[in-house]
């Protein structure tokens, strides 16, 4: 272990000291509980809606994910719903 001088050790309990005296920081709000909701319209060949709502679940990064009311699935991350949502509309060739 590193020794440390009493100028240094004075310098962290002065730090120390100034972030006690000061007021609390003020923490973000509660998350909603539908984080993000994605509507898709496809109109290829018949028009088709469907909406994705992707709620809160323990973990900031993940989400649960309910198509059309339907949980499809849970603790799941952004990048994958996008990926779905890619694999899912395969590209139509033009006539």
């Amino acid at each position: 272990m590193y020794r440390t001088t009493k100028r240094a050790q004075q310098a962290v309990k002065a730090r120390e000291q100034i972030r006690l005296n000061n007021p609390a920081p003020n923490y973000p709000q509660e998350l909603p509980e539908i984080r993000r909701e994605i509507i898709i319209i496809d109109h290829d060949f018949e028009r088709k809606e469907y909406r994705m709502e992707l709620r809160k679940t323990n973990r900031i990064d993940c989400y649960d994910c309910y198509i059309n009311g339907q949980l499809w699935k849970q603790r799941i991350g952004w990048s994958r719903v996008q990926e779905w949502i890619r694999k899912a509309f395969p590209r139509v060739s033009a006539l």
